[in-house]
């Protein structure tokens, strides 16, 4: 019974001395991930916020201060009358402002939007968004948060 625990313990202890001192040998290259590194250029977006009409939300992808973002402009049930949910995709300059176009994509209508956006940070990677989208049949002041890895 000593000699098994013996063994045991001496298999333990390799163990534990490979994985913590031991070198790294393995051919295949490690793969690097962007989503927590503040170093890489690639953001990812979420936002959410409110207008007068509309309840909006989007999710973009960020390359330096070049973006595209999908944003989906639901009715606030609550607060007006019954519209149309409008969805765009939008692309163009985003800094700390933002200018850009896009397509409307709903309704089976394709029509054009253009947007201004500007964003203050608060906290970390939390800002303050408000954002204006013009359609052809309608103008969108949305002000809400922006998080953004």
């Amino acid at each position: 019974m000593l000699n098994r625990l013996y063994k045991l313990l001496v298999i333990l202890l390799i163990a534990i001395c490979n994985t913590t001192y031991g070198q790294e040998c393995s051919p295949y290259k490690s793969p690097r991930t962007i989503w927590w590194d503040t170093k890489s250029p690639i953001r990812y977006s979420v936002s959410m916020g409110m207008c007068y009409h509309y309840d909006g939300y989007t999710a973009g992808l960020h390359y330096k201060d070049v973006s595209v973002q999908t944003v989906l402009m639901r009715p606030a049930r609550y607060r007006t009358m019954r519209m149309p949910e409008e969805a765009y995709i939008v692309g163009g300059y985003d800094g700390l402002l933002g200018i850009g176009g896009g397509l409307r994509v709903n309704d089976n209508r394709v029509s054009p939007v253009g947007y201004i956006s500007g964003r203050k940070k608060l906290l970390g990677c939390l800002y303050g968004n408000v954002a204006y989208y013009q359609t052809v049949g309608m103008s969108h002041l949305v002000i809400g948060v922006k998080i953004i890895l």
